[in-house]
């Protein structure tokens, strides 16, 4: 299955909330990994979802990952291509 098909799918059936917080812990594991190894210029893009920026605790989660891995948030961007798209819609 194509992203084209299992994005739209699984934010249909709200299973892109759970996967998207799944996804941005292994981000930021993937991450404090390259800091250990001595790689700490780099930084990471993670895609967020609709639903995951109209859920009310998205900013604790956020903070949860980060403190998790004792990252500082300037090492994590958001990219949102579906806010966009909705935006310029209307």
């Amino acid at each position: 299955m194509s992203p084209e098909e299992f994005i739209p799918l699984s934010e249909d059936n709200g299973l892109i909330v759970p996967i998207g917080l799944g996804l941005l812990y292994q981000a930021c594991k993937v991450l404090k990994g390259w800091h250990r190894g001595r790689i700490n210029h780099l930084t990471m893009a993670v895609n967020i979802s609709y639903r995951q920026i109209n859920k009310d605790d998205l900013v604790n989660d956020l903070k949860l990952a980060l403190l998790k891995y004792d990252l500082p948030e300037a090492l994590l961007y958001f990219n949102s291509l579906n806010v966009y798209l909705l935006t310029i819609s209307i």
